[in-house]
């Protein structure tokens, strides 16, 4: 699942003029790693060799805004306030494949890249999952507020007060949402945007990347 992100966001981060290659511990292998001393060396996955920006992605099934986090492993202190973090969606095409296979699962489309310094200015909004075990270092999930698209459709309207977005369904309904209190809209989603459900991040609370600030620096320059 991890290397099936990692290649989509190598991919997904040309548009941007970036030339992404594997550069973290274990990035772009298949390898599951079971020791402690493993899984605690956190790096980006990934690091663009025109500019230096690095890149950690973070491929889950179910699409949300969420890092590991404990006192003897704040993911702000391992990784940098500038090194960015993409969150993609990743599931199998069907559930009877081998899930150990990456061909085994449909490859993201879309990325949201929020910097580690705005995760890190946002920690007090954010929800903490019920800690691991002490063997892993009571780690737990920060999960910041985000909204994810119900239903499959186009979005017909934003209002502020009160704060909803109204979602024209495929199938002739009229779906209201209400996004999380002071939440930004992600990935340039406006009115007559085409959102999926559970595929989709509207909006949240911290901001992701605009375009301007994903272009790769040395290829503007060219």
């Amino acid at each position: 699942m991890s290397l099936v992100g990692e290649v989509a966001a190598i991919e997904m981060m040309k548009a941007y003029g970036h030339s992404f290659v594997f550069d973290g511990y274990g990035a772009g292998t298949t390898e599951v790693f079971k020791e402690v001393f493993h899984k605690r060396k956190r790096t980006p996955d990934l690091i663009c060799i025109a500019c230096g920006q690095k890149l950690e992605v973070r491929a889950k099934s179910r699409l949300k805004i969420a890092m590991s986090h404990s006192s003897a492993r704040p993911f702000d202190r391992e990784l940098r306030a500038e090194d960015w973090v993409g969150f993609v969606r990743v599931v199998l095409r069907s559930p009877h494949l081998n899930e150990t296979d990456p061909s085994s699962y449909r490859p993201p489309t879309e990325m949201y890249v929020i910097s580690v310094a705005e995760l890190s200015g946002k920690k007090d909004v954010a929800m903490a999952s019920i800690p691991k075990s002490k063997e892993m270092g009571l780690e737990k999930f920060l999960v910041w507020p985000t909204l994810l698209s119900p239903v499959t459709g186009n979005i017909k309207e934003l209002t502020r007060e009160p704060s909803r977005v109204h979602i024209a369904a495929d199938g002739g309904n009229l779906v209201i949402a209400k996004p999380p209190a002071g939440s930004y809209l992600y990935n340039g989603i406006g009115i007559g945007s085409r959102v999926t459900a559970k595929e989709t991040l509207i909006c949240g609370i911290a901001r992701t990347l605009r375009s301007s600030e994903l272009r790769c620096p040395t290829r503007v320059l060219e």
